[in-house]
């Protein structure tokens, strides 16, 4: 049996290893070979790399002027993800859970802010409080944090999280999933945190200290002031978590929920023989009113956009729908189909949000350039003129040992003469917006505002 003082003896000297980890610093060199290394793979890796950023080289060469000498685990972190941002592309991937700069959170090495919250149109929000002073509840819109002001939060996360050209609704949405962690990273590592908001449907801002947390410390509270955490594991995934199909009253109703590869392996999902399937009945009962919901529908499998085409078609025409370049230069047009026999020909409606991503998104643009379909809700997470995803190329960083994942096929779309933007997701003909009383509410906006219009049309 090990003593007490034995037991003590190598919990001390496993916490002087956990400090002396966390606080190694690196030299000047060590960072600028790191960066160097990493902007030239983006330059091999990344097709193009300065189609969407021309001014890629010069901003880079300004991220490289910030090294200075012995900076931080997390200095030198934040000047990786600068440097990535710079790629203009949602698609990469910068470090994982167990690397050296992110394993602190799951060590419960790094104590961080005790909030999750709601990014809303340059808007935080509180979602839930599990800080050890439980002073903040859902709906108090939150002004600054430690004297920066929300907008100025805001501002600063655009030039570390990586996301397509200019599309504030997935940098917003990628924040509300995981704001805490990324102030960490990205802002500031306080003790504790001055928070200046005001209360839910309040009007007098209010001040409150709360203390910085550790993940363990959090999900204690969590427990006491929230609920319990089940300890069953979470179900496997179903058929529904792919897509579900119904006809309703005379309408289609096609939710398509992801193009996720794992779940197209496990449920055996033939892209072409499950579009025959549906069109084909939609031909056979004359359904005249076809709703696809692409919401959060983060893409994966390109055969799933591509495969749908014979079937939204109006007519047979000729041309390019995309044009796939690799990282070698090598370039592999795609041309329109034929349409399908069973190509329907009624009206078709789309529900689109920021986490209509990569191929979901591509499928949102072949609906709205070659089916003239009606876009309802809020703009795309990918670029509408094209983006860089495909196979990933793995790269790790020599000295920091973080892993990043270059995109390595660029898929370019023609001009389109529905939509002129640059560095911009696809901008629905209906947007919807949410407020926070909608979140708290779990109000479905766009299917309330989609249900009134067809009541309109019939």
């Amino acid at each position: 049996m090990t003593s007490p003082f034995k037991s003590l003896l190598i919990t001390g000297f496993l916490l002087i290893f956990i400090a002396q980890a966390y606080s190694q610093t690196f030299t000047r060199q060590q960072v600028t070979d790191d960066l160097t290394y990493l902007r030239s793979r983006m330059e091999i890796f990344h097709p193009k790399i300065q189609l969407y950023n021309p001014d890629f080289n010069t901003k880079a060469d300004s991220v490289l002027k910030l090294v200075h000498d012995n900076m931080s685990r997390l200095e030198s972190f934040k000047l990786v993800s600068q440097l990535v941002a710079l790629g203009n592309e949602g698609h990469y991937n910068v470090g994982q859970w167990n690397d050296s700069v992110h394993v602190g959170f799951l060590d419960n090495a790094y104590r961080y802010m005790p909030l999750s919250v709601y990014v809303l149109d340059g808007h935080i929000y509180v979602k839930t409080d599990v800080s050890n002073e439980n002073a903040l509840q859902t709906g108090d819109e939150i002004h600054s944090i430690n004297g920066l002001s929300v907008k100025a939060i805001l501002d600063r996360f655009k030039h570390y999280l990586p996301v397509d050209g200019h599309i504030p609704t997935r940098l917003y949405q990628r924040l509300t999933a995981g704001f805490s962690w990324l102030y960490y990273l990205y802002i500031g590592q306080p003790e504790a945190f001055e928070i200046v908001y005001t209360p839910y449907r309040e009007t007098q801002q209010k001040t409150v200290s709360i203390e910085a947390l550790t993940q363990y410390q959090q999900s204690e509270n969590y427990k006491k002031n929230v609920g319990n955490v089940t300890s069953e594991p979470p179900p496997g995934p179903v058929i529904d978590d792919y897509y579900t199909y119904e006809i309703t009253d005379g309408t289609g109703w096609l939710n398509l929920k992801s193009f996720n590869w794992q779940l197209v392996e496990k449920f055996k999902v033939d892209a072409k023989k499950l579009y025959t399937s549906i069109f084909k009945e939609l031909n056979e009962r004359a359904v005249k009113t076809l709703v696809i919901d692409l919401r959060d529908n983060n893409g994966g499998r390109n055969e799933f956009a591509d495969e749908m085409l014979p079937f939204i078609l109006k007519s047979n025409s000729k041309g390019i729908y995309k044009t796939s370049i690799s990282w070698r230069g090598k370039q592999k047009p795609f041309k329109i189909p034929s349409m399908s026999k069973y190509a329907f020909q009624g009206k078709i409606y789309v529900l689109v949000n920021a986490g209509t991503f990569s191929s979901g998104a591509s499928l949102a643009r072949y609906l709205r350039e070659y089916a003239d379909a009606v876009l309802i809700g809020s703009e795309t997470g990918s670029r509408y003129e094209g983006f860089v995803a495909g196979s990933s190329q793995g790269i790790d960083l020599p000295n920091l040992k973080v892993r990043i994942g270059i995109p390595r096929y660029l898929t370019d779309f023609p001009p389109s003469g529905k939509q002129k933007t640059s560095n911009r997701g696809l901008m629905p003909d209906h947007t919807i917006t949410y407020s926070i009383d909608d979140r708290i509410e779990k109000v479905d906006k766009e299917r309330a505002f989609l249900e009134r219009l067809l009541e309109k049309t019939e």
